[in-house]
């Protein structure tokens, strides 16, 4: 039987906290989307060197998929340059479109490359959710009328999802629920996320039928200190992180699932999957583990979901 496709997004600047050769583990097609973090490290003041990025891509390009340029945040002109250097050196890269950035660039990043990705977004939604709507739906249309698809940086609205046809997004969010203290399944017959906060035995024994879809034991969920440290033993709370991070990742393989029928996004130049395809964002070895252990989990409780469409079947082998 093969496995469903494993598909997660690594950052070039916190390429030190992850050793990629883990998905080679693995036991099923795997695709690698990686980005230079440029906006991470400019968040703290630090900066990412071209060479750099352009030799780690090399390093790594037997299991790379696809990888971002490396954007100078705020200069669209001189990302384009930043673009044609990597170009230069080798390297495959995909161009990035920024929230502020005149149409015409991306109606030639669209006609030149045919996929392309979007970003700024986090804090243009910040400042407003209905421009940032007309913003991303006038990106669609440009890339409707060049043939191209796009990927969304950082994009983890349900509802624009739904309506947009994304040919891929990533997201980070996927693991939050940890740091908040709950879990967010995706309920495929009602069509929307379902929250349960950490020890809520009522949400818990309500939905325990959904945990247990999404690789869960609502029993545990509903403990009081689920996924605390506290006094318990160590190998405890180990247990607890990984089946949070199995059941939220597993919730996000359902949506891209719930999505993928709803679009049907024909896939760019150069790649063979349909879309839309969601990348699980880690930046350290444990969410990497954790994403390769949800998708495992998920795919062999495909069988146990009731009522719901078998996770990612539609994705189990490139056509």
């Amino acid at each position: 039987m093969t496995r469903p496709i494993l598909r997660v997004l690594v950052s070039f600047y916190y390429a030190s906290h992850i050793d990629l050769s883990a998905l080679a583990d693995y036991d099923g097609p795997v695709e690698l989307f990686v980005d230079s973090g440029a906006y991470s490290a400019e968040s703290v003041g630090a900066t990412v060197r071209l060479a750099d990025y352009a030799s780690w891509l090399h390093e790594w390009r037997t299991l790379i998929t696809t990888a971002a340029n490396l954007d100078v945040i705020g200069d669209h002109a001189a990302s384009a340059r930043n673009c044609e250097k990597l170009e230069a050196a080798g390297c495959k890269v995909l161009p990035v479109f920024h929230t502020g950035s005149p149409w015409a660039e991306l109606e030639r990043l669209c006609a030149a490359y045919g996929y392309v990705g979007v970003g700024g977004m986090a804090s243009a939604a910040t400042n407003n959710q209905r421009l940032l709507m007309q913003w991303l739906i006038k990106c669609h249309r440009i890339a409707r009328d060049n043939d191209a698809g796009l990927h969304g940086f950082g994009m983890t609205t349900p509802d624009v999802l739904a309506r947009l046809p994304f040919y891929s997004v990533d997201s980070t969010t996927w693991k939050a629920g940890i740091r908040y203290g709950n879990l967010q399944m995706w309920d495929g017959r009602r069509a929307r996320f379902v929250t349960i906060p950490f020890g809520d035995h009522g949400k818990a024994h309500r939905h325990r039928e959904l945990i247990r879809a999404h690789s869960g034991v609502a029993a545990d969920v509903a403990r009081k200190g689920f996924c605390l440290l506290g006094d318990r033993p160590r190998e405890d709370y180990v247990r607890d992180y990984y089946m949070a991070l199995r059941i939220s990742a597993t919730g996000i393989l359902r949506f891209e699932e719930w999505l993928s029928g709803r679009h049907r996004v024909p896939p760019p130049p150069g790649w063979r999957t349909p879309g839309p395809a969601y990348f699980l964002g880690v930046v350290n070895n444990r969410e990497l583990n954790g994403a390769i252990q949800a998708v495992k989990a998920a795919d062999d409780a495909a069988g146990n979901a009731a009522g719901d469409a078998n996770p990612r079947a539609a994705l189990r082998s490139r056509p």
